[in-house]
């Protein structure tokens, strides 16, 4: 299967993501238990990466405590501040009777109407906003269909309609594949090319991922081999 021809597809399993989910909340108390199943709503889109949130809470200094959260239908992976630990906390969706609630890892969020209320290691945070986490403004090439990087020393994939691109050394060496192959089960999408330097594959795996340099989220643990050296990273559908 060719990359011009197929394009990218994804793991449904798992990973489609309902249009609901973290929109809303802002519970006064906790919602009742047991009466409804949570709130996801279905998605038009069958194949779409998990989305990132930024849920922003009053701390009782009347600071801001910002968390980052990236969300599926049946999971939420929370990106706590450094006040907290500093690490991920991964929770899974639970009965609410209404809005949208996760559990898990000392920590709790649950949403309705675009607020939030949020308890990590059982301090209680009340009407949080929430909004898209905003990207990097990086230059990403405009058909660009899958993106992933990882550090130590850093390196970049993008994946487009028409070509396989893996930069590494910070950039300082790079290849392109204007043919690559496409190869998709329940666990994995791997491509895979032949290049100058050897044959380069990348395999993504629908599992949380946080880039251990900022934090920040992704939706897919990443491993690139080329010609026998592994590089382990994250990545996510960007459309």
């Amino acid at each position: 299967m060719n990359g011009r021809q197929t394009g990218l597809r994804y793991i449904v399993a798992g990973v489609l993501l309902g249009a609901a989910v973290l929109l809303g909340g802002g519970c006064g108390g906790d919602p009742q238990e047991g009466r409804d199943a949570p709130e996801t709503a279905p998605t038009t889109e069958e194949e779409s990466p998990a989305r990132r949130r930024a849920v922003q809470c009053r701390g009782p200094e009347g600071d801001v405590v910002t968390f980052r959260a990236l969300v599926r239908p049946d999971s939420l992976a929370l990106r706590v501040p450094a006040a907290f630990g500093g690490d991920t906390r991964h929770l899974v969706a639970a009965q609410a009777a209404s809005g949208a609630k996760y559990e898990g890892g000392a920590a709790t969020v649950w949403s309705k109407g675009g607020t939030a209320t949020v308890e990590i290691d059982g301090q209680r945070f009340e009407n949080c906003t929430i909004a898209p986490q905003t990207e990097p403004q990086d230059k990403h090439p405009p058909n660009l269909q899958f993106r992933a990087v990882g550090q130590e020393p850093g390196w970049i994939v993008e994946v487009t309609d028409d070509s396989l691109r893996f930069a590494w050394a910070y950039g300082q060496r790079e290849v392109t594949a204007a043919q690559f192959v496409t190869d998709t089960d329940d666990e994995r999408v791997l491509y895979s090319a032949s290049t100058d330097r050897g044959p380069l594959r990348v395999v993504a795996r629908p599992q949380y991922c946080t880039d251990p340099m900022n934090g920040r989220l992704f939706s897919h643990t990443v491993t690139v081999t080329l010609a026998g050296d592994v590089h382990t990273g994250c990545g996510h559908p960007t459309r």
